[in-house]
């Protein structure tokens, strides 16, 4: 019994779609995870460069105490300032995490601003020495919010490279199981167009030697579905039922003309 079959051509087009949705899949969880790292790096550098700013803030302090604010050390302080200012907005928009952002925007950024606004107290003081007791207690409340804002400022570093690190493991880890399934799905596919190809040619290829070998006529190549295989087994089996025909109506005439000369020969013998 027949049965409507897939084209052989839907199947090769199935086939090929789905390699090309893998190699497509593996080139966007390629891209997803080259910008995964991209602002994950992005994140931890620039917390890393703000960590580095207020180290050169505070150098800069460091300089204006023991110089008694030349302009070199003034110099420092305010370039380390405005590099932190610059590099906050870029901490801020490559940070998407939610508790992150909470972190920066809640914790850290209040006193920075607090840091910054003690800064600018600090450089208004004249003749900022060591022996100046208004300037020693000023440095000292600096050195005090500068080193509570460093720790932050570690403590995030830290919890963006590790929350990076478990983010990009995730990712590698359904990444590979998509791929594993897709790989299945590609094998079963392939599985699949093959087994419909090749057991019908097999099939017919069996019945033509059957034929050839042994002259059986009466043969019949299986037609299981109706697709291009099974349109051509099904025109060789007419041909192999044209020639059986014939073969049949050749033998009853021969036999036809055999009892004709038998009979015959029997006339002329009684004669």
């Amino acid at each position: 019994m027949t049965h409507p079959g897939i084209a052989i051509r839907s199947r090769l087009i199935v086939a090929g779609l789905l390699a090309l949705a893998i190699v497509a899949l593996m080139a966007s969880a390629a891209v997803h995870g080259y910008r995964l790292m991209e602002n994950k790096a992005t994140v931890i550098n620039a917390a890393t460069e703000e960590f580095i700013n207020l180290q050169r803030t505070l150098r800069g302090l460091d300089e204006t105490i023991f110089t008694e604010g030349t302009p070199a050390a003034w110099q420092m302080v305010g370039s380390g300032v405005l590099a932190f200012d610059q590099t906050w907005p870029k901490l801020v928009a490559a940070t998407h995490d939610a508790d992150r952002r909470a972190q920066l925007e809640d914790d850290i950024s209040p006193k920075w601003e607090v840091f910054r606004r003690d800064v600018a107290g600090f450089l208004r003081i004249r003749f900022p020495g060591p022996d100046n007791e208004k300037a020693m207690i000023a440095f000292g409340k600096l050195i005090t919010v500068a080193t509570a804002l460093g720790k932050d400022l570690e403590d995030f570093r830290t919890a963006a490279s590790t929350s990076a690190e478990a983010e990009m493991r995730r990712f590698a880890a359904l990444a590979t199981a998509t791929a594993l399934f897709m790989v299945v799905a590609l094998l079963a596919v392939f599985f699949w167009a093959y087994r419909g190809i090749m057991d019908p040619i097999a099939s017919l290829a069996r019945v033509m030697a059957e034929v050839s070998q042994h002259g059986d006529y009466s043969a019949r190549a299986p037609v299981a579905v109706k697709h291009e295989i099974g349109e051509l087994a099904t025109g060789f089996n007419v041909m192999l039922k044209q020639i059986e025909d014939r073969d049949l109506d050749l033998a009853a005439h021969r036999d036809a003309l055999e009892d004709e000369v038998a009979t015959r020969t029997a006339e002329l013998r009684l004669a």
